[in-house]
């Protein structure tokens, strides 16, 4: 819908969220193999990350062979497991045709902005009083995710219903106004580098 098209179109300029041939599928449930291009993606088309070069030689997961046919799935699966961002289940598998709930995007969102700033994200929330209804619905490992996504505005809605899952036009919502957000990206640089944080907000002050 018109709603996501902003997102979409971001993406897609930055070289992050593809679509099928020409045909976008907003309405497609999220694979765990499409959130992994995605990330990877964005991490190596922005953020200038290199695919490890063992990639095609040494398995990060059980059941992603280094000669898979999909090739891209291997090389930011390789990336994504080396930076701990995607780390599989207690089998070593990824489960790639398996789809991303909601909350579990909000996870990997989050630990790939924390990967790319070199800080944990999750402590700008240690404070936050979520006042979404459903919070208690969220695994446990997960809550602090979430509550990033509603303290910054990557989520609006008063129900975040984290099990229910991922279509790609939310994903590329959420993941659009997560990079673009300046909120998040000035909390994050004070958390990096207090110091440094302060002394760029003076400047501009004077600057302005």
């Amino acid at each position: 819908s018109s709603e996501y098209a902003q997102y979409i179109y971001d993406l897609s300029a930055k070289k992050v969220m593809t679509g099928n041939g020409d045909k976008f599928n907003p309405g497609g449930e999220v694979t765990r193999t499409a959130a992994v291009k995605t990330l990877g993606k964005w991490l190596v088309n922005v953020h200038g990350y290199e695919v490890p070069a063992d990639w095609n030689t040494k398995a990060r997961f059980n059941d992603v062979a280094v000669d898979a046919k999909d090739e891209e799935l291997v090389k930011y699966a390789a990336l994504l497991k080396d930076l701990g961002i995607f780390t599989g289940n207690e089998a070593g598998n990824l489960n790639a045709k398996n789809t991303l709930n909601r909350e579990q995007m909000a996870k990997v969102v989050v630990e790939a902005y924390s990967v790319i700033e070199g800080v944990k994200v999750v402590d700008l929330v240690a404070d936050f009083e979520s006042s979404l209804k459903d919070l208690s619905s969220v695994s446990a490992g997960n809550v602090d995710y979430v509550k990033v996504f509603e303290k910054y505005g990557i989520t609006t809605v008063d129900t975040f219903n984290p099990k229910g899952k991922m279509q790609r036009q939310h994903f590329a919502k959420f993941l659009s106004i997560a990079i673009n957000s300046e909120a998040l990206a000035k909390d994050t640089a004070e958390l990096a580098d207090p110091v440094v944080a302060a002394l760029t907000a003076v400047e501009k002050a004077v600057a302005a």
